[in-house]
């Protein structure tokens, strides 16, 4: 039986934030969201940068596999792309969640992966705007790995999502943290 993964993309740099936000809070936000995670999927994935010393002792406590993205700055291609690299064999599916989203429902999470199908994506929606996390069956999995050569890295898998959209299923949620990220400081008031 294949394996459902989640790929946590915690590799960037905050620019808008004005400080390193993935460590802000108690617990920090990563572990928010990680933890969020560690009890509904298979095995985790944690994209940082190399350098990120000090997230790294926060993780270690967790089941997880670490991927360093050397290229992030570049875009979120790069980070997707390193981290599905190193994605086992036995997975048969991948989550790309986004550090910066912890208010997202894990009967949510559990929603999208009963959609999941080894040729579609499957993405939720809120009163129709699309969200996060986008769930990627195998048949993208090679896609994934080659986005890190594609003309515009900072779109992330938006490409993937336009060249596949007979192949996208949208899943209406009622859980409005699917459009919830942390990117400026006034965003903070959502965690209250």
């Amino acid at each position: 039986m294949s394996k459902h993964a989640a790929m946590l993309l915690a590799a960037g740099s905050s620019t808008r934030f004005k400080a390193d936000k993935r460590l802000f809070g108690q617990p920090p936000l990563v572990i928010r969201t990680l933890t969020t995670l560690v009890d509904i999927f298979d095995v985790l994935y944690v994209v940082i940068r190399a350098e990120d010393t000090q997230i790294q002792k926060y993780l270690r406590s967790y089941p997880i596999k670490l991927v360093y993205a050397p290229a992030s700055p570049k875009g979120l291609a790069y980070s997707i792309a390193s981290g599905m690299k190193a994605l086992q064999d036995d997975v048969g599916s991948v989550s790309i969640c986004l550090a910066d989203m912890p208010l997202i429902q894990i009967s949510t999470y559990q929603l999208l992966l009963q959609h999941q199908r080894d040729d579609r994506i499957v993405r939720p929606r809120y009163r129709q705007q699309p969200g996060h996390p986008v769930v990627f069956g195998q048949a993208f999995f090679q896609a994934l790995r080659s986005l890190d050569h594609q003309s515009e890295p900072e779109l992330g898998a938006k490409y993937l999502l336009k060249k596949e959209s007979n192949r996208l299923s949208y899943i209406e949620v009622d859980d409005k943290h699917v459009l919830s990220d942390i990117d400026i400081q006034a965003d903070l008031d959502l965690l209250s």
